[in-house]
């Protein structure tokens, strides 16, 4: 996921961290100047397997301030042939006001619903 302006996505500096768990094992990652958020290796569920889920809060996006995300998710992941739960969360070193984001996949293309909520 990188943030927008109004003009472009931005590739400045991401910070971020997961934990997961799957198939009985835990693992860990951070990234320190990334040029995207990653949100996540998932890819499409086996025939016959329930779709998974995601979750993603963003923190004062559209205030000169630092932006953060945390996040959930839930889905089958190929290369480790299983479901797995991850935890994720970061933030930007920039005060630019983002007024969107754009997701993206590295290899393969993205299909599903994306619904928006703003908290007041």
């Amino acid at each position: 996921m990188r943030f927008r302006t109004t003009s472009d996505d931005t590739t400045a500096s991401y910070n971020s961290g997961q934990v997961g768990v799957y198939s009985s094992s835990v693992f860990g990652s951070s990234g320190m100047g990334q040029t995207s958020a990653s949100l996540g290796a998932i890819s499409a569920q086996p025939s016959g397997s329930a779709a998974g889920g995601f979750s993603l809060d963003i923190f004062t996006p559209n205030a000169a301030l630092g932006t953060t995300y945390t996040g959930t998710l839930f889905n089958y992941q190929s290369d480790v042939t299983s479901y797995v739960y991850r935890t994720i969360s970061g933030n930007m070193t920039t005060t630019t006001q983002y007024t969107g984001f754009t997701i993206f996949g590295v290899t393969d293309s993205l299909s599903g619903t994306v619904q928006v909520y703003g908290y007041n």
